[in-house]
């Protein structure tokens, strides 16, 4: 989110400059690589999530979370613990329960690697496309949305990493 690296004066300043922004749109952030901090001056040691779990007060475990919102269940997915059994049940079980919620019209997930992508030094992520692709087709999650790669990109409705359309659709 800030790009801190350990000094927090960092992440004070860019949630002071975000601030009239948030205080009256919610923010739901979701976990990166760069919130799990190294101190600049130690590169080896690491602070983790701190930083970033004393500055948010989200649902739930806060490192992963969902929250309803008009007939759109959004689901966080910290993708820098993709591999976590305990947060992999979580996800299947929220995945589950929005799927048999009949307020819930549009399933959006959000994590921040990309399973997809075409900038070439990062390209497809293979470990988190076999982790989780499964999980969003068996439950026909209507969107993800990522970031990591500072561009934007986008692709056709995808199922079993195979488009399932190719039609444009102007709304």
């Amino acid at each position: 989110i800030s790009y801190a690296n350990g000094e927090q004066p960092v992440w004070d300043t860019y949630l002071k400059n975000l601030e009239p922004l948030s205080s009256i749109i919610p923010y739901m952030p979701t976990l990166g690589n760069h919130e799990n901090e190294k101190l600049k001056t130690e590169p080896r040691e690491r602070i983790g999530y701190a930083a970033y779990l004393a500055r948010f007060a989200l649902p739930g475990e806060e490192t992963h979370y969902s929250f309803d919102y008009s007939g759109v269940r959004f689901v966080a997915f910290n993708s820098d613990k993709f591999n976590d059994k305990t947060q992999l049940e979580w996800l299947d079980k929220t995945l589950a329960a929005a799927r048999t919620d009949a307020s819930v019209r549009w399933l959006i997930v959000y994590h921040h690697h990309p399973l997809y992508g075409s900038v070439v030094k990062r390209g497809d992520n293979t470990p988190l496309i076999r982790t989780v692709q499964p999980l969003y087709d068996r439950y026909k999650v209507d969107l993800v949305v990522c970031g990591h790669d500072h561009v934007y990109e986008r692709q056709f409705p995808l199922r079993g990493a195979k488009p399932v359309t190719s039609e444009l659709h102007k709304y």
